[in-house]
């Protein structure tokens, strides 16, 4: 008795596998992160298929549930991997995002990461939109790892306004007046993740350098692109992507009338 499933998915790679085959793995809506063998998937008439990031879809099929299996058949849904070859930026940010999908448990479904994944892929398309749309995805991806940032109130007073920064230790925001001289050692907040702005390229950078966890970012391969690409980041990109701003609301324990140093630097 075999066991088998079909779903769309996203191409996160693909190696050779003996003379003939291939050795793929993708990432299911439904079904997680998967690989499996692809007959003929070293022909010239699949591997263009088999590149990463295009959207596929596919049947596994095993004789039971734990071996690997193999993908028959697979349709292209969408070519995305043709789509940004001619630009370095975005395929460096594709070839990341798949990077850091792999980071998930297999064969572990993430409907909400897919989602977004494919919502990024989409945007690569558009030079104007994928940078804060990429930023997102990465703190989304964090979240749904159980890793994510608590950027809806301040750790220190529980204020929802004027949040600036992000403690390294907590992962939690804290707003401008919480910091006190506490600002320099903190990650800054750029503005457009609590909100919908539109970010400039600072704000990008900003960005980048907090989902690493440093002080600033200045990647060789971002500093090419043009203007355009951080300018017009209009509504579309916060609403799409609204998931990467991590919803668990984190109870502030403490009394909000603590302000000494030493609670001060305790909640940070």
């Amino acid at each position: 008795m075999s066991v088998e499933w079909t779903d769309e998915a996203v191409v996160l790679g693909a190696r050779p596998f003996g003379e003939t085959q291939a050795l793929l793995e993708v990432f299911a809506r439904a079904h997680g992160r998967a690989g499996a063998i692809v007959h003929g998937g070293a022909s010239r008439r699949t591997r263009p298929t088999l590149q990463q990031g295009n959207l596929v879809r596919l049947t596994w099929k095993a004789r039971t549930a734990d071996q690997l299996g193999f993908f028959a058949p697979i349709e292209l849904v969408e070519p995305h991997a043709a789509r940004v070859l001619g630009d370095p930026a975005a395929l460096a940010a594709l070839a990341s995002a798949a990077a850091l999908v792999r980071t998930a448990a297999e064969r572990q479904p993430y409907p909400g990461l897919y989602d977004a994944l494919v919502v990024l892929l989409d945007a690569f398309a558009h030079p104007d939109l994928w940078p804060a749309l990429y930023t997102r995805f990465e703190l989304g991806l964090l979240a749904e790892l159980g890793y994510g940032l608590d950027l809806s109130a301040c750790a220190l007073t529980g204020a929802r306004a004027d949040l600036a920064y992000v403690s390294p230790r907590t992962g939690r925001a804290v707003s401008v007046h919480a910091a006190g001289v506490y600002a320099e050692k903190l990650l800054v907040l750029p503005a457009f993740l609590t909100g919908e702005e539109e970010p400039d390229w600072e704000q990008l950078m900003q960005g980048f350098a907090l989902r690493m966890g440093r002080a600033s970012y200045s990647p060789a391969c971002f500093l090419s692109l043009p203007m355009r690409a951080i300018r017009g980041l209009g509504r579309a990109y916060a609403t799409a992507t609204r998931f990467a701003v991590s919803s668990r609301t984190a109870v502030w324990a403490g009394s909000t009338k603590a302000s000494t140093s030493k609670a001060t630097r305790a909640s940070l």
